[in-house]
């Protein structure tokens, strides 16, 4: 995304992280924060789909409901109704797909939360404040560097109303098996008791886009910026912990430098993601005490997700040779 230009991003997203730190730090607890400056990446993200737009309050609901997500996954778990949420959001997904650039980013985004909160027992309101509040700042930041007017969506005349009820039966059978695959997904790590299995749900969310090419050099560069992340993050966690001046130092480069990493290719962006999102649990979960396996979950659970992406994509082209021939 560009606000204005590089510069101009980091110094919004730096921003934005500060504010709901200190804001969670002084009235929600630590344990919000996270979750707060999560906000603000994926806010960061959403709005990044189309720049320069007045659609804030349009990328406020998409991030309301990927928050609204989470609770329904704390609510269903992994039950009969969960994989019926899960086909009829990946029905929409692939019927809405680039008709609509803000709801192609958030959607993704639902999914993963969705399946996270499968994995959790409740989800404080400090937390949820802290989410909420964080994507408001940010946009609020964004609204005042862009200084663009406020924009709402008109749903009757849109491109994607149109086709709404016009989508070939290619889009359903691709639903059936991306929701098939993504409950897998999620079944596999929590039978094999892997330790944060929704971030194989992102991996695979994330690689087996509609519509999308070269999932296979995807998934590959993928892996190898989450093990070249994971490696550096060992590193850092490796440095003495009296020298918690540079840890804190490190926190503060990765969330300045996170926007320009989302510029670059799909190496450097996977790499810059997973140095961030490492560096951001490990200081919030394990600050006194590092735990080497968050890396180590990361590496194991992007390949399998990545794996089970690369089987779902063949799957679907098999089976859109197959409809072809028939029709």
């Amino acid at each position: 995304m560009k606000i204005k230009n590089i510069s101009t991003d980091n110094f919004v997203f730096f921003t934005s992280t500060g504010a709901i730190t200190i804001i969670s730090f002084l009235f929600l607890g630590l344990s919000s924060i996270a979750l707060g400056i999560i906000s603000v990446m994926f806010t960061y993200i959403i709005y990044s789909a189309k720049p320069k737009s007045g659609k804030y309050i349009y990328t406020f609901f998409w991030l309301s409901m990927i928050l609204f997500g989470c609770y329904l996954g704390i609510l269903f778990k992994l039950s009969i109704e969960f994989y019926i949420f899960l086909f009829l959001l990946s029905n929409y997904y692939y019927i809405a797909y680039n008709h609509d650039p803000i709801s192609d980013r958030a959607i993704p985004y639902f999914i993963i939360y969705s399946s996270l909160g499968t994995t959790l027992k409740d989800l404080s309101y400090h937390t949820a404040i802290a989410y909420l509040l964080g994507s408001i700042i940010t946009l609020t930041m964004i609204a005042i560097v862009n200084r663009r007017k406020l924009e709402f969506i008109n749903f009757q005349s849109s491109e994607f109303t149109q086709t709404l009820f016009t989508h070939p039966f290619q889009n359903f059978v691709n639903s059936l098996i991306f929701s098939s695959f993504l409950f897998l997904t999620l079944y596999l790590p929590e039978q094999l008791k892997l330790e944060r299995s929704y971030w194989a749900v992102m991996t695979f969310v994330v690689l087996l886009k509609p519509k999308d090419q070269g999932i296979l050099t995807n998934t590959i560069k993928r892996f190898l910026g989450n093990l070249a992340g994971s490696i550096v993050v060992l590193i850092i966690m490796n440095i003495d912990s009296k020298y918690r001046i540079f840890h804190f130092l490190v926190i503060l480069l990765c969330v300045f430098f996170l926007p320009t990493f989302l510029n670059f290719k799909y190496f450097l962006k996977t790499f810059g993601l997973t140095v961030f999102i490492l560096i951001l649990l490990e200081s919030a979960e394990f600050w006194k005490d590092p735990n080497y396996s968050l890396p180590f979950a990361r590496i194991y659970e992007t390949f399998l997700g990545g794996l089970l992406a690369l089987l779902g994509s063949f799957i679907m082209k098999k089976m859109h040779q197959t409809i072809l021939k028939e029709t």
